[in-house]
């Protein structure tokens, strides 16, 4: 495996330890000592927020992509400071105008007021570990999310002190990231404020139109992929109330916690892949591919003693913890999408296939939650029609992707579905042992015949 591959994924992962951590703790502790309405509101606040990056107009996107491989310091300096410095006062003026619409608009204005504040916050430090990352400076860009989360440590330990509440999360979430956004303009000082020579109207003008036009599609598809599942979550929210929708939102956050590690993978993928030639993407795809759903797999085996865990420590949880079943194998197909699919797709510059591609699952997965929330009223198909979504964008995106670096897809497909449904029905089963054990032998019979042809990637 390429030295600089591995250099960058041990430490990526190392630094995305902590926010594992992180995440396992808020699941167990904040779902502890607040109620499951005020666990609601917690989750609306990150679900909200989650869609902060709608104002930046794709602007770091298109940075990371146009800079992707490039040298940090053959970057323009003045050029960067012009646009990044219009980008920052665009973006603080947008932050303000939300924050005046939320107090006479929105009924929970706190909830509001604070995804206001997170629009600055978070697109601002978004283009600052953007262009970090793009330039292969994956060291400095984890420090950024790692002085994050340990401000969020050590303030969530103060709350444990004087009382939760979901207004104090909110609080302390804003804080420790506002700190980081501070920290983070120390890495990329030289990229903001005035210029030293005087740059033409029609280079800053090229340079943020070039960065929208080529981040908007990756912006557009970003939102589209949220919405596959953020549709499903409104429904529960709108249809069942919020406590319904902190049930399922646990049950999510849960499923998720695997991804901290795949993500931490991908960052480190993308520059690396635009420095090498294209004949050697297949090889990498196929391989990476094999292992990596492998991997996700026998992972997923720990799920069945990880469930009894979860529901005696929070059992006021448990309905929305049996909806875990249909929901952890998102885990997995969304594993593939976010580290291969987009990552390899984005090396390609197919960030327009990207977006249609989820602008169709989201349609798709948006009208089988509708029919399933409003006409049928069954939560049970609302949730499935959850993985569905995941299911059918990643596949989709597998299919082209094969196709374009000509590699065989269906075995793999093949070997996913029937993972996940031999999962879902082992899951049924009272005897967790029983259930891993059949879980397990299903998983090495579908890899095992093939293993020597994949090796680890040199």
């Amino acid at each position: 495996m390429n030295r600089l591959l591995v250099k960058n994924i041990l430490f990526s992962i190392s630094a995305n330890g902590l926010n594992l951590l992180i995440s396992t703790v808020l699941i167990f502790i904040v779902p502890k000592n607040i109620g499951v309405v005020e666990y609601g509101f917690w989750q609306m606040y990150l679900l909200y927020g989650s869609y902060v990056s709608f104002f930046h107009l794709g602007f770091p996107d298109g940075v990371y992509l146009r800079y992707g491989g490039k040298d940090y310091s053959s970057l323009d300096e003045n050029v960067f400071k012009k646009i990044n410095t219009l980008f920052l006062f665009f973006q603080l003026m947008i932050s303000i105008l939300l924050i005046l619409f939320s107090l006479f608009i929105f009924d929970n204005k706190i909830i509001a007021i604070a995804f206001s504040v997170s629009v600055f916050i978070l697109n601002i430090r978004t283009n600052n570990i953007y262009i970090l990352q793009a330039t292969n400076r994956v060291k400095e860009s984890s420090i950024i999310l790692i002085l994050a989360n340990i401000i969020f440590i050590f303030l969530f330990i103060i709350l444990i002190f004087i009382g939760f509440s979901w207004e104090r999360l909110i609080l302390i979430d804003l804080v420790s990231k506002f700190l980081s956004l501070i920290y983070s303009f120390t890495k990329v000082e030289n990229l903001y404020g005035s210029t030293s020579t005087k740059i033409k109207k029609e280079i800053i003008f090229f340079e943020i139109k070039e960065n929208i036009l080529s981040g908007g599609a990756i912006l557009i598809a970003y939102i589209l992929g949220l919405l596959i599942l953020g549709v499903s979550r409104w429904l529960v929210d709108y249809q069942w109330g919020v406590e319904i929708f902190a049930q399922i939102s646990l049950a999510i956050s849960v499923s998720n916690i695997a991804l901290v590690f795949i993500n931490a993978i991908g960052i480190v993928m993308f520059p690396l892949l635009k420095t090498i030639t294209e004949e050697k993407y297949q090889m990498i795809y196929v391989n990476s591919r094999y292992w990596l759903t492998f991997f996700l797999f026998l992972l997923s085996a720990f799920f069945f003693l990880f469930k009894p865990l979860l529901e005696f420590w929070l059992p006021q949880y448990s309905f929305g913890i049996t909806y875990l079943y249909f929901l952890f194998p998102i885990c997995i197909f969304e594993s593939n999408n976010s580290l291969l699919n987009l990552t390899f797709l984005k090396a390609l510059r197919k960030e327009r296939f990207i977006m249609y591609l989820n602008f169709f699952t989201a349609i798709f997965s948006g009208i089988i939650a509708y029919f399933s929330a409003i006409i049928f009223n069954n939560l049970n198909m609302v949730v499935f029609s959850m993985l569905l979504g995941i299911m059918f964008r990643s596949i989709l995106g597998e299919i082209y992707l094969s196709i374009k670096l000509e590699t065989k897809y269906m075995v793999n497909i093949t070997r996913e579905v029937i993972g996940t449904l031999a999962f879902i029905f082992v899951s049924d089963f009272e005897n967790i042992f029983l259930s891993i054990v059949i879980f397990l032998l299903v998983i090495l019979f579908l890899f095992l015949p093939d293993i020597k042809k994949y090796k680890i990637i040199r």
